[in-house]
């Protein structure tokens, strides 16, 4: 869940809301949204890999959004992209189960994956 507070009056999403009001924005139910993406309870990273591909405005909110954007997002993608670029050359990763749900635990701010079985092999660096 992400807060935002408003300390004046002001009128959001077509209704007049009052000075101090807290307004709390439930990330999870956004991103599990049938609304937003096709199957979102399914593992499937392949979706991200469609390079026309562009998430619908405002449903993937992993780093914040608006003027709270984190100043890191572009950083961190850069970094996660090495990251899998270097362990993919050189592994070969695959799920143990592709049908067995991931296992996550929710905290009320963040949801950590507890336990999603790989099979982790070393690649043969030389074909013949």
């Amino acid at each position: 869940m992400n807060i935002r507070h408003i300390n004046k009056p002001n009128e959001i999403a077509g209704y007049q809301w009052p000075a101090d009001t807290s307004f709390l924005v439930d990330i999870k139910a956004i991103h599990n949204s049938d609304n937003y993406w096709k199957e979102p309870n399914k593992f499937n990273p392949d979706r991200w890999m469609n390079e026309s591909f562009e998430p619908k405005k405002n449903s993937f909110i992993m780093f914040g959004g608006g003027l709270r954007l984190c100043p890191g997002r572009k950083l961190a993608i850069v970094q996660l992209v090495c990251l899998i670029a270097l362990l993919f050359r050189k592994y070969e990763i695959n799920l143990v189960d592709m049908n067995s749900p991931i296992k996550t635990t929710c905290d009320g701010i963040l949801i950590s994956c507890v336990e999603l079985l790989v099979k982790i092999k070393l690649k043969n660096r030389f074909s013949y």
